[in-house]
């Protein structure tokens, strides 16, 4: 890690010449003791948090937080919405416009289970979607770790501290250097409150819990219908068991490559939904081209 001095002065690099910085805060606590450092330099940094409407209970320790420390925290409605198949796991992928590119958000799901609250994976994918965003902020300040580990994917290491983006706002890693003891640390010796729905500190570093009812990067979902590892027809959950087809051939599917750093890149126009179809969310996240309105 270094010292906190040497993690503060590539903050002050990254924030010198930026007209308007913000903090990707996802909440989680790589992104949390980010935030507690970004404000020893700027305290008055805003934040962008990409939020799911469903199940708000996920997002309580984050709107303490943020009311505790009068935050001024963004949101938007994503580009597009996909389904990404990798690991024997299905998670969602959601991208939101960062200039003239769109940063792609990695939405983890669980299964769901009968009689505790879950998204319907079509009423997720239908969600509503954001026209041509204008983006204000020319800098954002990221949580990602080299030390990292994407569900679908493996580790995604980190080569760079600052990713400069033509016509997009760039992306500062300052804590890519950082693991997971190192933010442990820092959080528990400064007194820095974290979610504890969704981590317990084990030997001193704090972990995720198995049980992810509140943990906002993932969510229960049902998207038989959607799932292509499913039969042709499915019981549906939503119409009380009925039988209904799968229409997983019909949703738009996202096919991540690693064409830097291991991070999910596009080489193509990013997908949009073709049918009834994850601040910031979980850490790993991908660049692709803001689809033309």
């Amino acid at each position: 890690m270094g010292s906190i001095e040497a993690t503060l002065d590539k903050i002050r690099v990254a924030l010198k010449g930026a007209r308007r910085p913000a903090l990707l805060w996802s909440g989680g606590k790589d992104s949390t003791a980010l935030l507690y450092l970004v404000r020893q330099v700027m305290p008055e940094i805003e934040c962008i948090q990409w939020q799911l409407p469903w199940l708000k209970q996920k997002w309580s320790f984050h709107a303490d937080l943020a009311r505790d420390l009068g935050l001024a925290v963004h949101d938007s409605l994503p580009l597009s919405t996909s389904i990404c198949h990798g690991n024997d796991r299905l998670d969602v992928m959601e991208s939101y416009s960062i200039g003239s590119q769109a940063i792609v958000i990695a939405r983890g799901t669980e299964p769901y289970e009968e009689g505790q609250p879950y998204v319907c994976g079509r009423e997720w994918l239908e969600r509503p979607k954001a026209g041509q965003v204008e983006f204000p902020w020319d800098l954002l300040l990221c949580g990602h770790k080299s030390d990292d580990r994407d569900p679908l994917s493996g580790p995604i290491p980190l080569s760079l501290d600052l990713l400069e983006i033509p016509g997009s706002a760039s992306i500062s890693y300052p804590i890519r250097d950082w693991t997971d003891e190192d933010v442990s640390s820092y959080l528990v010796s400064s007194g820095i409150p974290w979610d504890n729905g969704r981590y317990d500190l084990i030997d001193g570093v704090l972990k995720t819990k198995s049980d992810k009812h509140l943990n906002s990067d993932y969510y229960h979902a049902c998207f038989r219908c959607l799932d292509r590892r499913e039969g042709p027809y499915v019981a549906c959950p939503k119409r009380n068991g009925a039988i209904i087809a799968n229409v997983s051939e019909a949703a738009a599917h996202y096919e991540p490559s690693f064409d830097y750093c291991n991070l999910r890149c596009s080489t193509a126009n990013h997908a949009e939904p073709a049918a009834p179809t994850n601040g910031a969310g979980r850490s790993s996240a991908a660049i692709a081209p803001t689809p033309a309105q």
